[in-house]
This record gives structure tokens, C-alpha cells and sequence, in this order.
């Protein structure tokens, strides 16, 4: 899932399944500005400086390659999209109300996030977020973004009363373990019942 420390606040799971481990997962902050996400959520440059932090990155996610288990992707994204807010409301005291993903489109199609109900919004244009020059020399990677809240427009780009107040964070441990609730979901395989739960999760300031 990558050795580098991905930057910001970030929530980190382990998959679990039928007593195994067959995957992982990371949320992490939201990338700065990415225009068809922008258009999507129609806020404006001062309302996205003040509530980015309410769009969460779902920045890694692995299912190991020997595990060969359908619609397993995208049932994870459906546990994820239930039980993120919540996991990471306990320890930053404010709740997400829209994930973002970003597929790199030369390498992965983006099939469980479809399936999963995510929104395709656009593709980037192959900047990084140090690309002073226009150099354009990034892959270029297609935008899925899912909202957790019917309101998500009012909550992002609106001007709902107390929203500020409601985004102010308070101290809280660099590192905190969050147990996570067993909200397991069950299918079946093959005529196999397979059961799947995010069973561990650990956040990070």
C-alpha cells in the first residue's frame, strides 16, 4: 500500500474476512484543488480553504492479489462508505461528508468503485500539486467521488448556520486506536457464505 507517509489526518483499516486478512485500506486528507471535483461540489475557493477537511481521500486500497473473491472490492467500499464518519468523528470531532478517490487510468479501470455507486466526475490533467511549471508529466488519474450525505452540497458550498463552529477541531492524540464496531456484511461465493467487516482501524493526526 506504499511505504511513504501519506500527509494530514488518515484512518487506516484492516479487511476482514471469513478470519482472514485479505486486504487493507487508507483514508487520508483531500487533495487541494482538482477542478471537475470543484464543479461537482460548486463551492468556492473560500469555502473549500475552509471545509476541505470534510471530503476525505480513500488514498489506498488493496485487496492482495492471490484472493479471488467477487464483488469483495466493492463491498468493501460499501462498509467503508457506512462506517467511516463515524470512525472518524471519535477522535477529530467532525464528521466527513464526501470521499474522493483518484484511479490511475493507464493501470486500473476503476470497476469496484463503479459498482460501488462511486461518481466518475472527470480525469485530472496530469499536474502534481508541486507542478509550478506546467510540466504535466503526472498520470493522468480518473475522479470518483461518493457523498455521504444527501446535503452535502449545503454542508461543502453552502451557508448553513454554525458551520464554522461545527469544523473547529479540539486537541486530540497523534495517534489514536478506534474500536471499530464488527458491522460485518455477508454474501455468498460460489455457494460459500463469505462475511466481510472493516475489524480494525487506527487514526492518525
Amino acid at each position: 500500500m506504499g511505504y511513504v507517509p501519506l500527509p494530514g489526518a488518515q484512518i487506516r483499516y484492516l479487511i476482514e474476512g471469513n478470519g482472514q486478512h485479505p486486504g487493507a485500506l487508507g483514508m487520508g486528507a483531500s487533495a487541494w484543488k482538482v477542478a471537475p471535483g470543484d464543479w461537482f461540489i460548486g463551492w468556492s475557493h473560500p469555502r473549500r480553504e475552509a471545509r476541505l477537511q470534510l471530503v476525505g481521500n480513500n488514498n489506498r486500497f488493496l485487496i492482495l492479489p492471490w484472493v479471488r473473491v467477487h464483488n469483495l472490492a466493492s463491498c468493501v467500499l460499501g462498509l467503508l462508505a457506512r462506517q467511516l464518519a463515524d470512525d472518524w468523528e471519535e477522535p477529530s470531532n467532525y464528521r466527513p461528508v464526501m470521499l474522493e478517490t483518484f484511479v490511475e487510468r493507464d493501470r486500473f479501470r476503476g470497476t469496484c468503485y463503479e459498482a460501488a455507486n462511486w461518481i466518475h466526475v472527470g480525469q485530472t490533467r496530469g499536474r502534481g500539486k508541486l507542478d509550478r511549471y506546467n510540466r504535466y508529466d503526472q498520470p493522468i488519474k480518473e475522479i470518483f467521488l461518493y457523498p455521504l450525505e444527501r446535503s452535502f452540497r449545503d454542508i461543502l458550498a453552502g451557508d448553513a448556520d454554525g458551520v464554522t463552529e461545527w469544523l473547529r477541531m479540539e486537541d486530540y492524540a497523534a495517534v489514536m486506536a478506534i474500536p471499530a464496531g464488527r458491522k460485518a456484511i455477508s454474501f455468498r461465493y460460489n455457494n460459500l457464505p463469505i462475511s466481510c467487516a472493516l475489524a480494525w482501524c487506527q487514526f492518525y493526526a
